[in-house]
């Protein structure tokens, strides 16, 4: 009797051995995954090849899908984009005068955002589908990824003061 009390034990642990040892092959192999995928590096699209400081930043990701919207505002778009991420480097680097900067970097991350909604706005008031549809996924995803990325940028900078 104490034998079988034994044996209903021990099989008992070896289950519950089993069941704990694939969840910890499950979270392994997710971690893995992870690790893998943060590491990747990304390959920066070769449209912000001409921008210093945009195509080495974390701008391209959240500003592809706008130049399909409205090309010209686009373009002027990534030159507000360049213009405060050199702003943002020449205060870090102290090679500017700091006096000022921060109010200038602010201005344009707010004309960033601002255009940015301009060309939703355009988009979502085109007669072209694809347009309004690109307009509604730039609004749902990228407008707020977009203002994050501005306003971190920004926060480092005036850490950096």
């Amino acid at each position: 009797m104490l034998s079988n009390f034994f044996v209903h034990i021990k099989n008992k642990m070896q289950v519950k051995l089993k069941n704990f040892m694939s969840e910890i092959g499950v979270a392994t192999a997710v971690g893995i995954g992870y690790i893998i995928l943060k590491n990747n590096s990304s390959k920066v699209d070769e449209r912000f090849d001409e921008y210093e400081y945009l195509r080495l930043s974390s701008f391209p990701s959240a500003l592809k899908k706008f130049e399909s919207i409205n090309p010209e505002e686009f373009e002027i778009l990534l030159e507000e984009v360049e213009y405060f991420l050199q702003l943002s480097n020449s205060v870090v680097h102290k090679s500017v005068a700091k006096y000022g900067c921060q109010f200038e970097a602010n201005r344009i991350s707010e004309s960033v955002i601002k255009r940015a909604q301009k060309i939703i706005d355009y988009g979502k008031r085109s007669n072209d589908d694809t347009k309004i549809v690109l307009a509604l996924d730039c609004e749902r995803d990228e407008l707020g990824m977009l203002q994050s990325i501005c306003e971190n940028t920004l926060r480092n900078m005036l850490l950096d003061l």
